[in-house]
Protein backbone atom coordinates (compact mmCIF):
# COMPACT_ATOMS: atom_id res chain seq x y z
CA UNK A 1 0.00 0.00 0.00
CA UNK A 2 1.35 3.12 -0.77
CA UNK A 3 2.72 5.64 2.05
CA UNK A 4 2.01 2.49 4.20
CA UNK A 5 4.30 -0.02 5.97
CA UNK A 6 4.50 -3.41 4.37
CA UNK A 7 3.66 -6.38 6.91
CA UNK A 8 6.23 -7.86 8.78
CA UNK A 9 8.04 -4.22 8.91
CA UNK A 10 6.31 -2.43 11.34
CA UNK A 11 9.26 -3.20 14.16
CA UNK A 12 11.96 -2.38 11.98
CA UNK A 13 14.33 0.47 13.43
CA UNK A 14 16.19 2.76 11.56
CA UNK A 15 19.42 0.42 12.10
CA UNK A 16 17.26 -2.56 10.27
CA UNK A 17 16.69 -4.60 13.32
CA UNK A 18 13.56 -5.32 14.39
CA UNK A 19 12.57 -4.12 17.93
CA UNK A 20 11.83 -5.99 20.76
CA UNK A 21 8.49 -5.99 22.15
CA UNK A 22 7.28 -3.83 19.10
CA UNK A 23 3.48 -4.66 17.89
CA UNK A 24 2.71 -5.93 14.69
CA UNK A 25 -0.42 -5.23 13.46
CA UNK A 26 -0.20 -8.13 10.48
CA UNK A 27 0.85 -10.88 12.66
CA UNK A 28 -2.01 -9.97 14.85
CA UNK A 29 1.13 -9.01 18.01
CA UNK A 30 -0.06 -6.79 20.73
CA UNK A 31 2.22 -4.04 22.62
CA UNK A 32 4.08 -6.28 24.89
CA UNK A 33 5.80 -5.71 28.02
CA UNK A 34 8.81 -3.94 26.41
CA UNK A 35 6.14 -1.76 24.69
CA UNK A 36 7.67 1.48 26.04
CA UNK A 37 11.28 0.68 25.67
CA UNK A 38 10.63 0.45 22.13
CA UNK A 39 8.65 3.46 21.72
CA UNK A 40 11.46 5.07 23.62
CA UNK A 41 14.34 3.96 20.88
CA UNK A 42 12.35 5.43 18.29
CA UNK A 43 11.16 9.18 20.61
CA UNK A 44 13.58 9.24 23.44
CA UNK A 45 11.01 11.29 25.30
CA UNK A 46 7.43 12.35 24.76
CA UNK A 47 5.61 14.70 26.87
CA UNK A 48 3.39 11.92 28.56
CA UNK A 49 6.70 10.02 29.66
CA UNK A 50 8.26 13.84 30.92
CA UNK A 51 8.61 13.64 34.80
CA UNK A 52 6.91 15.94 36.87
CA UNK A 53 9.79 17.68 38.60
CA UNK A 54 12.25 18.12 35.49
CA UNK A 55 15.66 18.68 36.14
CA UNK A 56 18.85 19.80 34.33
CA UNK A 57 21.60 17.11 33.61
CA UNK A 58 24.26 18.11 36.43
CA UNK A 59 27.51 19.57 35.53
CA UNK A 60 26.54 21.37 32.58
CA UNK A 61 26.35 24.84 34.75
CA UNK A 62 22.80 25.27 34.40
CA UNK A 63 19.63 25.55 37.61
CA UNK A 64 17.57 23.13 37.86
CA UNK A 65 14.21 23.71 35.81
CA UNK A 66 10.80 23.96 38.01
CA UNK A 67 8.03 21.95 36.59
CA UNK A 68 5.93 23.87 33.85
CA UNK A 69 2.62 23.38 37.03
CA UNK A 70 4.54 25.39 39.54
CA UNK A 71 4.30 28.47 36.86
CA UNK A 72 0.50 28.30 36.18
CA UNK A 73 -0.05 27.90 39.58
CA UNK A 74 -1.00 31.20 41.11
CA UNK A 75 0.70 31.23 44.58
CA UNK A 76 3.69 30.68 43.12
CA UNK A 77 5.71 33.68 44.20
CA UNK A 78 8.66 33.51 42.09
CA UNK A 79 11.71 35.64 42.20
CA UNK A 80 11.33 39.59 40.99
CA UNK A 81 13.23 40.29 37.75
CA UNK A 82 13.33 43.77 35.72
CA UNK A 83 10.64 42.04 34.07
CA UNK A 84 8.29 41.90 36.71
CA UNK A 85 5.38 44.82 36.67
CA UNK A 86 5.21 47.64 39.81
CA UNK A 87 2.33 47.42 41.23
CA UNK A 88 0.70 51.19 41.86
CA UNK A 89 2.43 54.49 41.46
CA UNK A 90 5.79 54.71 41.45
CA UNK A 91 6.52 57.85 43.87
CA UNK A 92 9.88 59.10 41.68
CA UNK A 93 7.76 59.00 38.32
CA UNK A 94 7.04 62.21 36.61
CA UNK A 95 4.26 63.33 36.64
CA UNK A 96 1.74 64.62 33.80
CA UNK A 97 -0.61 66.91 32.89
CA UNK A 98 -3.25 64.75 33.24
CA UNK A 99 -2.05 63.89 36.93
CA UNK A 100 -1.78 67.27 37.54
CA UNK A 101 -5.48 68.05 36.45
CA UNK A 102 -6.70 64.94 38.10
CA UNK A 103 -5.52 66.36 41.12
CA UNK A 104 -7.17 69.63 40.57
CA UNK A 105 -10.70 68.89 40.13
CA UNK A 106 -10.08 67.30 43.40
CA UNK A 107 -9.24 70.34 44.99
CA UNK A 108 -11.96 72.02 43.02
CA UNK A 109 -14.68 69.58 44.42
CA UNK A 110 -13.14 70.05 48.08
CA UNK A 111 -13.76 74.04 47.70
CA UNK A 112 -17.30 73.60 46.24
CA UNK A 113 -17.99 71.61 49.37
CA UNK A 114 -16.41 73.75 51.88
CA UNK A 115 -13.66 70.99 52.64
CA UNK A 116 -11.05 73.61 51.70
CA UNK A 117 -10.99 77.54 52.00
CA UNK A 118 -10.36 79.80 49.47
CA UNK A 119 -6.55 80.53 50.37
CA UNK A 120 -5.99 76.70 51.10
CA UNK A 121 -7.07 75.51 47.77
CA UNK A 122 -4.90 78.23 45.95
CA UNK A 123 -1.67 77.26 47.82
CA UNK A 124 -2.26 73.28 47.17
CA UNK A 125 -3.53 74.27 42.94
CA UNK A 126 -0.46 75.79 43.26
CA UNK A 127 1.55 73.42 44.94
CA UNK A 128 -0.39 71.15 42.13
CA UNK A 129 0.71 72.69 39.11
CA UNK A 130 4.27 73.04 39.96
CA UNK A 131 4.85 69.24 41.17
CA UNK A 132 7.35 67.68 39.40
CA UNK A 133 6.99 63.94 40.46
CA UNK A 134 3.67 61.51 41.39
CA UNK A 135 5.11 61.51 44.85
CA UNK A 136 4.91 65.22 45.30
CA UNK A 137 1.36 65.16 44.36
CA UNK A 138 0.46 62.69 46.49
CA UNK A 139 0.54 65.03 49.50
CA UNK A 140 -2.04 67.60 48.70
CA UNK A 141 -5.21 65.07 48.28
CA UNK A 142 -4.47 62.32 51.16
CA UNK A 143 -6.95 64.10 53.57
CA UNK A 144 -10.05 64.42 50.56
CA UNK A 145 -11.76 62.27 49.14
CA UNK A 146 -11.77 61.36 45.76
CA UNK A 147 -13.93 63.80 43.27
CA UNK A 148 -17.47 62.75 42.39
CA UNK A 149 -17.46 64.93 39.04
CA UNK A 150 -13.85 65.23 37.34
CA UNK A 151 -14.59 67.67 34.76
CA UNK A 152 -14.32 70.23 38.00
CA UNK A 153 -10.67 70.67 36.58
CA UNK A 154 -11.97 72.86 33.54
CA UNK A 155 -12.65 75.90 35.99
CA UNK A 156 -9.23 76.45 35.15
CA UNK A 157 -8.98 76.12 31.63
CA UNK A 158 -10.29 79.44 30.51
CA UNK A 159 -10.94 82.80 32.99
CA UNK A 160 -12.15 86.11 31.79
CA UNK A 161 -12.08 89.42 33.07
CA UNK A 162 -13.34 92.67 31.10
CA UNK A 163 -13.40 96.68 32.47
CA UNK A 164 -16.21 98.76 30.73
CA UNK A 165 -16.19 102.04 31.67
CA UNK A 166 -15.09 101.05 34.88
CA UNK A 167 -11.24 100.53 36.32
CA UNK A 168 -10.59 97.56 37.93
CA UNK A 169 -7.61 96.45 39.42
CA UNK A 170 -6.37 92.50 40.40
CA UNK A 171 -3.83 91.32 42.18
CA UNK A 172 -2.69 88.99 45.05
CA UNK A 173 -3.55 85.31 45.51
CA UNK A 174 -5.91 84.09 42.58
CA UNK A 175 -6.72 81.33 40.33
CA UNK A 176 -5.75 82.36 36.52
CA UNK A 177 -7.42 80.14 33.92
CA UNK A 178 -4.73 78.54 30.86
CA UNK A 179 -6.66 80.77 28.54
CA UNK A 180 -7.00 84.11 30.16
CA UNK A 181 -9.44 87.20 28.40
CA UNK A 182 -8.44 90.41 30.01
CA UNK A 183 -10.48 93.12 27.89
CA UNK A 184 -10.68 96.91 28.24
CA UNK A 185 -13.17 99.20 26.56
CA UNK A 186 -12.96 102.93 27.77
CA UNK A 187 -11.67 101.99 31.11
CA UNK A 188 -8.56 100.20 32.89
CA UNK A 189 -7.38 96.97 33.91
CA UNK A 190 -4.64 96.22 35.78
CA UNK A 191 -3.74 92.79 36.35
CA UNK A 192 -1.12 91.63 38.87
CA UNK A 193 -0.17 87.92 37.83
CA UNK A 194 3.06 87.53 40.37
CA UNK A 195 0.88 85.88 43.38
CA UNK A 196 -1.33 84.57 41.35
CA UNK A 197 -1.86 80.43 40.64
CA UNK A 198 -0.60 79.82 36.92
CA UNK A 199 -2.37 76.01 36.17
CA UNK A 200 0.46 74.98 34.04
CA UNK A 201 3.61 75.24 32.54
CA UNK A 202 2.07 77.65 29.69
CA UNK A 203 -0.91 80.22 29.70
CA UNK A 204 -2.32 82.11 26.98
CA UNK A 205 -3.36 85.94 27.71
CA UNK A 206 -5.45 87.41 25.31
CA UNK A 207 -5.20 90.98 25.91
CA UNK A 208 -7.61 92.92 23.68
CA UNK A 209 -8.08 97.19 24.51
CA UNK A 210 -10.82 99.31 22.71
CA UNK A 211 -9.88 103.21 23.88
CA UNK A 212 -8.88 101.85 27.70
CA UNK A 213 -5.87 101.25 29.12
CA UNK A 214 -4.63 97.48 29.86
CA UNK A 215 -1.66 96.99 32.19
CA UNK A 216 -0.57 93.37 33.25
CA UNK A 217 2.38 91.98 35.33
CA UNK A 218 4.05 88.99 35.06
CA UNK A 219 6.38 86.85 37.46
CA UNK A 220 9.65 87.26 37.29
CA UNK A 221 10.77 84.33 36.11
CA UNK A 222 8.73 84.28 33.20
CA UNK A 223 9.17 83.42 29.85
CA UNK A 224 7.12 86.18 27.70
CA UNK A 225 5.92 85.54 23.63
CA UNK A 226 4.24 88.21 22.19
CA UNK A 227 1.73 87.37 19.42
CA UNK A 228 -0.34 90.29 19.69
CA UNK A 229 -1.16 93.31 17.45
CA UNK A 230 -2.05 97.11 17.35
CA UNK A 231 -3.77 99.92 15.72
CA UNK A 232 -3.13 103.26 16.34
CA UNK A 233 -2.27 101.97 20.20
CA UNK A 234 0.24 101.77 22.12
CA UNK A 235 1.59 97.94 22.97
CA UNK A 236 4.68 97.28 24.95
CA UNK A 237 5.33 94.14 25.91
CA UNK A 238 8.58 92.52 27.81
CA UNK A 239 9.55 89.84 26.19
CA UNK A 240 12.12 86.95 26.19
CA UNK A 241 13.60 84.51 29.15
CA UNK A 242 13.29 86.13 32.88
CA UNK A 243 15.23 84.53 36.00
CA UNK A 244 15.31 80.58 36.36
CA UNK A 245 12.54 78.16 34.65
CA UNK A 246 9.61 79.94 35.07
CA UNK A 247 6.04 79.16 33.02
CA UNK A 248 5.36 80.22 29.37
CA UNK A 249 3.15 82.86 28.63
CA UNK A 250 1.77 83.60 25.40
CA UNK A 251 0.29 86.97 24.77
CA UNK A 252 -2.22 87.78 21.82
CA UNK A 253 -5.07 90.07 21.30
CA UNK A 254 -4.98 93.17 19.72
CA UNK A 255 -5.21 97.21 20.77
CA UNK A 256 -6.98 99.39 19.07
CA UNK A 257 -7.28 103.44 20.20
CA UNK A 258 -5.86 102.22 23.35
CA UNK A 259 -3.03 100.94 25.59
CA UNK A 260 -1.64 97.74 26.66
CA UNK A 261 1.63 97.73 28.73
CA UNK A 262 2.88 94.15 29.91
CA UNK A 263 6.40 94.61 32.22
CA UNK A 264 7.72 91.58 34.49
CA UNK A 265 7.49 92.03 38.79
CA UNK A 266 10.56 92.10 40.77
CA UNK A 267 12.10 89.02 42.48
CA UNK A 268 11.37 87.66 46.08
Amino acid sequence: MPGGHPAGKVGISSTGRPLRGHPNPASGESDGKHGAQARRQIFPLTFSDAPTDVATRPGRGRPPTRPIATYLDKGYAGEVTSLTPYAGDDPAQRASDLDRDRVAAVLGEALATGRLTSVEHADRLDATYSAVTVGDLAPLTRDLPDAAHPPAALSTERHRVSAVFSKIIRRGRWVAGRHTELSSVFGALIVDLSDAVLPGREVTLELNSFCGKLIVTVPANARVVDEGSAVFSKRSVTGGHGDGDGPLIRVTGNARFGKIVVYRGTSR
